[in-house]
């Protein structure tokens, strides 16, 4: 990570576009085979460059002191209580999906750390869009841990998606897109009763994959009602049905004018034979989404790595990369089509979506 960080730092001279990268993110590491593990950054890190995208962004690394208080605005003290006293443990199984090694508790700290340098640069001016490349990932880990129902905490420990948005949303109104295969339960769990952040979560058909939640019905509670807002896709959807989805929240559903600043849970395991899921997206996918994010170019983004463990990480992060700096698309593909039967199905859980925001 920092033979990159040594090349381009040096010669960056775009300011605005932010990439936050540290060696700590690689400590986090399975004594055992599992897709959550250190070749993720490297893979996409090195897509990154391999696609000349490095070199257009102002590189931060070294974080220094870490703050310790940050999981309390996001996690119960039970929670955080369970997860440093595991770490003293370690390496132990959190549960049958999640490990925490030696540094893991390190790492998870330092992605909530850089999650708030990125806030403060953000509305500060320095940083137009920001790319927060960290692990564990955050975004299955709610208030109390395992959220929603979910029968395990999905890879996660700290959410730093969610600290992100509520801290920005100290400032202004938030709008939180989530396009990760699986449902940010845990980011979902935090928001749900606060109405100034707008909670947007792509994700394949519950009831087809963890965590099992993210149905139409799941709006929010008291402020935040109607403010959550889950887009079911079916398994083997393809780029027109996710693109028809993304089309019609922002034509019917969200005015991106009402926000100034814009949270991406940035998940690239949607991409087809990215090995987690069932969906079929390719970089077109990527790339369009964030098209349709800097058509509104006074919009603050700050982006968080969540999920994508092997195709979706060389494909479809640096085509989402290249839309949100203003690029074309370096991956070209070949768009991928839905069946009649996952477009009507489609269909049925957008007209279900329709009713529960009216209740």
């Amino acid at each position: 990570i920092y033979e990159i960080v040594f090349i381009f730092f040096l010669g960056c001279l775009v300011l605005g576009n932010c990439l936050f990268i540290d060696e700590v993110f690689l400590l986090h590491e399975p004594w055992f085979e599992h897709p959550e593990n250190p070749d993720r950054l490297h893979i996409l890190l090195d897509s990154l460059d391999d696609n000349l995208l490095v070199r257009d962004m102002k590189i931060f690394g070294g974080i220094g002191d870490i703050d310790r208080n940050l999981p309390y605005i996001i996690h119960s003290k039970e929670y955080i209580d369970f997860v440093v006293q595991k770490s003293l443990k370690a390496p132990v199984l959190l549960d049958s999906d999640t490990y925490i090694s030696k540094k893991s508790l390190e790492a998870a700290l330092s992605y909530l750390s850089y999650g708030k340098i990125a806030v403060e640069y953000s509305i500060s001016g320095e940083c137009k869009n920001s790319f927060i490349l960290g692990r564990p990932p955050g975004h299955h880990a709610g208030k109390n841990g395992v959220a929603m129902g979910a029968p395990t905490l999905g890879f996660c420990l700290f959410n730093t998606s969610a600290l992100v948005s509520k801290l920005l949303s100290e400032e202004s109104r938030v709008l939180h897109i989530d396009f990760d295969l699986h449902h940010g339960n845990g980011t979902q769990d935090i928001l749900y009763d606060t109405g100034d952040i707008v909670h947007i979560d792509f994700h394949q058909d519950p009831s087809s994959s963890y965590p099992g939640s993210g149905w139409p019905s799941q709006t929010g509670i008291g402020d935040g009602k109607g403010s959550k807002i889950n887009i079911v896709l079916p398994p083997y959807s393809g780029d027109d049905v996710f693109l028809e989805a993304v089309n019609r929240v922002f034509k019917h559903l969200i005015d991106i004018t009402e926000f100034d600043f814009i949270v991406f849970s940035m998940g690239f395991d949607a991409h087809i034979n990215d090995g987690l899921g069932l969906l079929r997206l390719t970089s077109h996918s990527y790339h369009k989404l964030a098209e349709k994010i800097v058509k509104f170019n006074d919009r603050i983004t700050i982006s968080v790595l969540e999920g994508g463990y092997g195709e979706g990480l060389v494909r479809g992060a640096p085509a989402f990369f290249a839309g949100i700096l203003g690029k074309e698309n370096p991956i070209l593909s070949e768009p991928t089509v839905s069946s009649r039967g996952q477009w009507n199905l489609f269909e049925e859980y957008w007209k279900q979506l329709l009713y529960y925001l009216k209740k």
